[in-house]
């Protein structure tokens, strides 16, 4: 199924229970836009990637992409964005 860079913002952030950028708080997932920052204190990398995979295993995004950034010692950081960013 092909769906929309916004649906599958929509779609992940209600899967990490994020928090908007202007609300976030220490220790707590957040995401701006399509930028996801997930914090290892609510879900630690394998699960991050366990996620993303269930979630795309069946859909893929019109035009876009989700790229993993990095996973450092506090955070997993993903981003939804057009296909062939840098």
């Amino acid at each position: 199924m092909e769906i929309t860079k916004q649906q599958a913002i929509a779609g992940l952030k209600k899967i990490f229970n994020t928090r908007s950028w202007e609300n976030r708080e220490d220790g707590k997932s957040f995401a701006d836009k399509g930028d996801f920052f997930i914090d290892k204190r609510d879900c630690e990398q394998y699960e991050v990637m366990a996620k993303l995979k269930e979630y795309f295993k069946d859909k893929t995004i019109k035009d876009g992409q989700c790229r993993v950034e990095s996973m450092t010692l506090l955070w997993t950081t993903f981003h939804i964005e057009d296909r062939g960013k840098e």
